[in-house]
């Protein structure tokens, strides 16, 4: 497989038997390869989705749109959000321990209503 075009690949087992009727995809990003399912059965639709991904790896090259990785796909709002609050808690940089006063966690939650369990990266829709 060559590093610049990916390649589409469907997973088997020790025996050769597939695992799953889906494609895979791989390609390299900053010299790493990167494997993630397509979640497509027909290959002309998955090498759809590779292209895409390799279009958003050129145009991260190029300087032009961040580059968003499958796991910064999955990561949501409330996680982040959870991640601030034990922060807080762990008192940041100097490790102070502390609460969380009361504001903080109303001031918080009409966001996790909102924006819970949508993904980071599709905030800049609402801006």
């Amino acid at each position: 497989m060559s590093r610049g075009k990916g390649g589409l690949y469907q997973r088997k087992d020790k025996n050769g038997k597939l695992k799953s009727q889906f494609y895979w995809c791989s390609y390299y990003r900053h010299g790493k390869q990167i494997r993630q399912a397509t979640g497509e059965t027909d290959q002309k639709k998955a090498q759809k989705f590779l292209d895409r991904k390799l279009r958003e790896v050129a145009n991260e090259r190029e300087g032009l749109k961040a580059f968003i990785t499958p796991r910064q796909e999955k990561v949501t709002v409330n996680e982040i959000l959870d991640d601030l609050v034990e922060n807080y808690k762990r008192g940041g940089k100097r490790g102070i321990h502390r609460e969380v006063p009361p504001q903080m966690t109303s001031h918080l939650k009409p966001l996790r209503g909102f924006f819970g369990r949508g993904a980071p990266s599709r905030l800049a829709a609402w801006t």
